[in-house]
């Protein structure tokens, strides 16, 4: 199933677009866990 994300005119988002915010959003979330978790930790 393909959910077709629109901004808010309502046009289809780019290429890619969607795929950039997950990145965006991963890279984030990579830096707030290894700010959290020692770096020696086996489970980070």
């Amino acid at each position: 199933m393909q959910i077709r994300r629109t901004d808010n005119s309502g046009t289809p988002l780019p290429r890619g677009f969607a795929q950039l915010m997950v990145a965006r959003r991963h890279v984030d979330l990579l830096r707030v866990s290894s700010a959290l978790c020692p770096r020696t930790s086996p489970v980070c």
